[in-house]
């Protein structure tokens, strides 16, 4: 019987490729070593080389960097309090960087990598203090990159300990009041750092309207209704506004939820607010 051509053809470089696998496995059994594809070749691979596993205790985003023979290379992030493997990394001394996307180096582990020999480099979370000194007339809520830390009464002077070091965004916020201090600052890990509040210019928008803080955004809030009605914002009570009275809460730039409920039941308006710094955002309820 005859073969077509294109069967024959097919056939060919079937067992080219058979010769050809079969080959290499000689070679490979000829020299000693497992033969590629198998366990065993996997084992040696793993043999000659080294995984790292870092586990990131912070609450930034790390970016990796790691330094071999002076050359730098980046393999990619680690998130916040999670755990991030680096496999089958060549033997030798190395540096490894960890820093946030603005360039701060967090930590640097100088490591020898030993063929076989995992690795894992636990990312504390480098600390710091931070002391609030408040010499203005109304309580304050300190802040720190969003996160309500703990509040400073008038006249008062608190310590926050263990907050996580690094470029950071101060705020301290009245509690009743348009009144918000924003300060980026630096926290230095196993440093403390002294923030006296200064007195604020008062100041008025268009018309003598109201106007944001300095790298905040400012949320007015009117009472049209008939009840008293209580202001939430981010889950936090900002008082009770009688009826045609209205309020100035102070937000940092991003998303919101705001709901103004009447207290004592389970009445409640609720809305989403996003603002950017500078900007400002009126709710007349009841209207």
């Amino acid at each position: 019987m005859k073969v077509p051509f294109l069967a024959r053809a097919a056939r060919a470089r079937l067992l080219h490729a058979l010769a050809l696998a079969l080959s290499m496995g000689f070679i490979a059994s000829a020299c000693g070593g497992p033969r590629p594809g198998t366990s065993a070749w996997e084992q040696s691979v793993r043999a000659q080389s080294t995984d790292v596993t870092l586990v990131n205790r912070t609450r930034d985003t790390l970016e990796i960097r790691v330094t071999r023979d002076g050359k730098t290379e980046t393999f990619g992030s680690v998130a916040p309090l999670s755990r991030m493997a680096l496999t089958r990394l060549a033997p030798g001394p190395v540096v490894i960087e960890l820093a946030t996307f603005d360039g701060q180096v967090l930590h640097r582990h100088a490591v020898e990598l030993v063929g076989g020999r995992p690795v894992t480099l636990d990312l504390e979370a480098p600390i710091a203090t931070l002391e609030v000194v408040n010499p203005l007339d109304v309580d304050v809520d300190v802040l720190v990159d969003g996160r309500r830390v703990g509040r400073v009464s008038r006249g008062q002077t608190s310590r926050f300990d263990a907050l996580p070091a690094g470029r950071r965004v101060l705020v301290a916020r009245a509690v009743v009041g348009p009144l918000a201090i924003q300060q980026p600052q630096v926290l230095e890990p196993g440093q403390t750092f002294v923030w006296r509040l200064p007195q604020p210019e008062a100041e008025v928008g268009p018309a003598g309207g109201p106007t944001a803080p300095p790298g905040m955004a400012l949320l007015v809030f009117t009472n049209q209704g008939s009840s008293e009605i209580e202001l939430v914002v981010d889950e936090q009570v900002h008082g009770r506004v009688a009826p045609g009275q209205a309020t100035q809460v102070p937000l940092t730039p991003g998303a919101h939820r705001v709901y103004a409920r009447i207290p004592g039941t389970q009445i409640r308006t609720e809305q989403s607010l996003t603002v950017t710094s500078g900007q400002v955002a009126r709710w007349e309820y009841g209207r």
